[in-house]
């Protein structure tokens, strides 16, 4: 299988800045594997407005995973303020005057006074400008979707050496079955032959009857064979196609693991019983690989 067709895993990592004058934020997102789209923001109070836009767009870009999306602030910045004595009485005076009205006991220090006067000196963040920022979302998602193409296609890789290993084991039982159930009927008819020499010709067509249907419960599993290689074609189908696959793939992986099962309970030839168990064991790897799928 060529590994050039589309394929995204729901873990990947992206960072971008904004250009100036939003230069000082860093902008960063993270995907995790989640069953549908979940999209977390941590933006600072002035990028706020810009939560819902987000959202959308990143369902735009995705459609499964926990997508964690955070826009880091500078420091806030602190204006210079000289010490007035002018400045500290009058705050002294106003925090007094509050103390009085809630009939506190605690005295105003000088620590309260330079408090209030710190908090005076901060800078506000400058206001955002949302297209400016909105672009730099929206860089940055892109980026997050190019890792989780980079990741898919290494998935992608891995999927396919399981999906090969199934083919051999596949066309080992093609070459030996063949001989198996013509094994299995020498043995039904032997068996069917010895039961009519033992059983009076009233009884014996229920006698046949009864160990056909045994045969037909316990033995033939051709109808799980051919379900089983109808979902292998319909996973390699889903896989050319490419885009949010995850679901179907997962869906396939657990019929085809189900189907499998069945045909080990029903095989007696341990030639054939043997690759059959190594499918089994090669499909829950595979399972936990799809599980990485978008």
């Amino acid at each position: 299988m060529s590994v050039s067709r589309g394929l995204l895993s729901m873990t990947g990592f992206g960072e971008a800045s904004a250009p100036y004058p939003l230069d000082k934020y860093r902008l960063s997102a993270k995907s995790l594997n989640h069953k549908n789209l979940e999209v977390i923001l941590n933006f600072p109070k002035e990028w706020e407005h810009l939560e819902v836009p987000t959202r959308r767009l990143a369902a735009s870009f995705l459609t499964r995973g926990r997508i964690e999306v955070t826009v880091s602030r500078p420091p806030q910045q602190m204006a210079s303020m000289p010490i007035s004595l002018e400045k500290a009485t009058a705050i002294f005076i106003e925090l007094s005057q509050i103390k009085d009205a809630l009939g506190l006991r605690e005295a105003v220090t000088l620590t309260h006074i330079l408090t209030v006067m710190t908090r005076e000196g901060n800078i506000p963040p400058p206001p955002v400008d949302t297209e400016t920022a909105f672009g730099s979302i929206e860089e940055l998602l892109r980026k997050l979707k190019s890792s989780r193409e980079e990741e898919g296609q290494a998935l992608l890789r891995v999927i396919d050496g399981l999906l090969s290993e199934i083919d051999e084991y596949l066309r080992i039982i093609g070459l030996i079955r063949p001989k198996a159930i013509e094994e299995t009927k020498k043995t039904f008819a032997t068996k069917i032959a010895n039961l009519l020499q033992q059983t009076s010709v009233m009884d014996a067509g229920k006698k046949v009857e009864e160990e056909a249907l045994l045969y037909l419960s316990k033995k033939d599993n051709e109808e799980e064979w051919q379900r089983f290689n109808i979902h292998m074609q319909r996973f390699r189908q889903d896989m050319d196609s490419g885009g949010a696959i995850g679901r179907s793939l997962d869906f396939l992986a657990q019929e085809m693991q189900r189907e499998i099962s069945t045909f080990i309970t029903k095989e007696a030839n341990p030639l054939v019983f043997q690759p059959a168990m190594a499918i089994r064991t090669t499909l829950t790897k595979l399972k936990e690989q799809i599980q990485n799928v978008e």
